[in-house]
C-alpha cells in the first residue's frame, strides 16, 4: 500500500514511518526536502507517487508562533494536503487532532489558537461531501515515548537527573490521559484496514491519572532528582476527554507505569 505521511519530521509521524515502512512504501512531506523520500509541500502537486492512504500530522502549538504561522502549519497546509487527496482520489485521509479542541465534558470548545484551527480543518474535513475518499480524524491525548525530544513534562524528568527543581502554577490534581507510544502507533495501523464510514472522529486514548500522581510515578520509575514546586491554581478537573469513537479492535496494552517503565529500559539499554 502507498502511504504519504504529511509532517513526516514530528515525533509521533517518524514513529509511525518507521512502524509501517517493512510492509508498506511510504514518503514523506516537510517543510524542507530533508532526506529520502520526503518532498517539500510546494512540491506535492508534481509528484509522482500515488498514495492509497494519507496521514495528516502537522500540529504545532508554540506561544513563539504569530497567528499567520499558527494558521500556516495547522490550517493551510493540512488543507492543501487534503485538497490533493481529493485530487488524486486517495482512498482515506486521517488528520490528527487534539483533545484541545474540546472542553472536559467532550464539547467542542476550542481552549487556544492551535486548537481553533485543528477544529476548523476537522470541520472543513467533514463538510467536503466526497464518496470516493474517505475523511476522518484522530483526536489524540498526551502521547509519550522513548527518545521524546519534545518539550513535555515527562520528559523532563526522565533527561534532568541533576538535583534542580521547576515550578508549575498547577495544583496537579487536574486528570490527563497518557497514551503510550506503541498504543497509538498500533491504532494508527488498524485504520488502514479497518472499515470505515467518512466523516468520523475517532480517539486514541491511555490511561487517566493526576498530573501530581503521574509525575511523582515518573520521578520514582526515573529515579529523578527533579523537585517539582506545585503551585495552587486549579485547571479542570478532568482536563483530558473522550469525545470521539474508539477504533475498532484496538486495545490498550501499556498502563501509565508500564509504558514508563518500558522507556526507562530503552534508555538504559542505549546508553551502555
Amino acid at each position: 500500500m502507498n502511504i504519504l505521511i504529511s509532517g513526516s519530521s514530528s515525533y509521533i509521524a517518524k514513529s509511525f514511518w518507521k512502524a509501517i515502512s517493512a510492509k508498506h512504501d511510504v514518503i514523506g512531506l516537510s517543510s524542507k526536502n530533508t532526506g529520502t523520500n520526503i518532498f517539500s509541500y510546494d512540491d506535492i502537486d508534481s509528484l509522482s507517487f500515488k498514495p492509497h492512504v494519507v496521514y495528516i500530522f502537522n500540529g504545532v502549538h508554540d506561544p513563539n508562533l504569530d497567528k499567520k504561522q499558527l494558521e500556516n502549519i495547522n490550517y493551510n497546509i493540512p488543507k492543501k494536503v487534503i485538497d490533493f487527496s481529493l485530487k488524486n482520489k486517495v482512498a482515506k485521509v486521517f488528520q490528527i487532532g487534539s483533545y484541545w479542541q474540546y472542553n472536559s465534558a467532550g464539547i467542542i470548545k476550542p481552549r487556544n489558537q492551535y486548537a481553533q484551527y485543528k477544529e476548523e480543518i476537522c470541520q472543513y474535513m467533514e463538510s467536503i461531501k466526497e464518496k470516493e475518499t474517505k475523511l476522518n480524524s484522530i483526536i489524540l491525548n498526551d502521547v509519550y515515548g522513548p527518545f521524546d525530544k519534545r518539550n513535555k513534562i515527562l520528559n523532563q524528568i526522565l533527561t534532568k537527573n541533576e538535583a534542580r527543581e521547576i515550578f508549575l502554577n498547577s495544583d496537579g490534581n487536574q486528570e490527563l490521559n497518557f497514551s503510550y507510544l506503541e498504543d497509538v502507533i498500533s491504532g494508527l495501523n488498524l485504520l488502514l484496514v479497518n472499515e470505515i464510514a467518512t466523516a468520523e472522529r475517532f480517539f486514541i486514548s491511555g490511561e487517566r491519572m493526576s498530573l501530581k500522581k503521574a509525575l511523582n510515578l515518573a520521578s520514582k520509575i526515573f529515579e529523578s532528582n527533579l523537585k517539582i514546586n506545585w503551585g495552587d491554581k486549579k485547571f479542570l478537573v478532568a482536563d483530558a476527554c473522550e469525545p470521539a469513537k474508539k477504533i475498532e479492535g484496538h486495545k490498550i496494552l501499556f498502563s501509565l507505569q508500564k509504558g514508563l517503565e518500558r522507556i526507562k529500559y530503552l534508555h538504559d539499554k542505549n546508553n551502555h
